[in-house]
């Protein structure tokens, strides 16, 4: 939405500064004019989806795996979760002594091996940085669409944000459920007859 945005901003002005150049310079006047549907087929440099996230933030490793491991339960694999069936989240941290980097990965459930997991399908690298955690996200496996909902995920949750992105789909609503046999079995009254 927001490169359309930019897109409609940037035809505004390029419109805006024809029309302007006409009445500030005569000579400018006559040259041809192109027709706006001219202008919407100009390319603009696509914007990187990244750009806004942060490199680091506020905090220890272990406080900001704390909030990521935290979203990735309630969302990534949450029981009606898209992962749960075919993921597992673990991780690996350094005692606080040794900088307590940490990696958090999501990796392929595989049930045949010894230890239920398979090779890293995502992985998140978590650095100190000073009073600072340093983030670094890598897809490696995951399908593109979902790798950019947990990425935004991830940064979202470092930020003691609360959303999911990549969540469970909302429940269907199915048949009622049986009545049970109590509520069948209620006593019906006769009416008395009239004496």
């Amino acid at each position: 939405m927001r490169l359309l945005e930019l897109r409609a901003l940037h035809v505004a002005t390029v419109v805006f500064a024809a029309e302007l150049s006409g009445c500030a310079l005569p000579e400018l006047a006559q040259l041809p004019k192109l027709p706006v549907a001219a202008l919407t087929n100009i390319s603009l440099p696509t914007i990187d989806p990244t750009a806004g996230e942060p490199g680091r933030v506020t905090g220890p490793p272990s406080e900001i795996y704390r909030r990521i491991a935290g979203g990735a339960a309630r969302c990534w694999f949450a029981p009606r979760s898209p992962l749960k069936a075919t993921h597992i989240f673990h991780a690996d941290a350094d005692s606080p002594s040794k900088g307590g980097a940490v990696e958090a990965a999501v990796m392929v459930r595989d049930l045949a091996a010894p230890k239920p997991w398979g090779p890293r399908a995502f992985r998140v690298l978590l650095s100190a940085d000073g009073d600072y955690t340093g983030i670094d996200v890598q897809n490696i496996s995951m399908a593109t669409d979902v790798a950019a909902l947990m990425r935004a995920d991830v940064f979202h949750w470092a930020q003691n944000g609360a959303q999911c992105k990549l969540k469970p789909p909302p429940e269907e609503a199915g048949p009622p459920p049986p009545p049970t046999k109590a509520a069948t079995s209620k006593l019906v009254k006769k009416p008395k007859k009239a004496e």
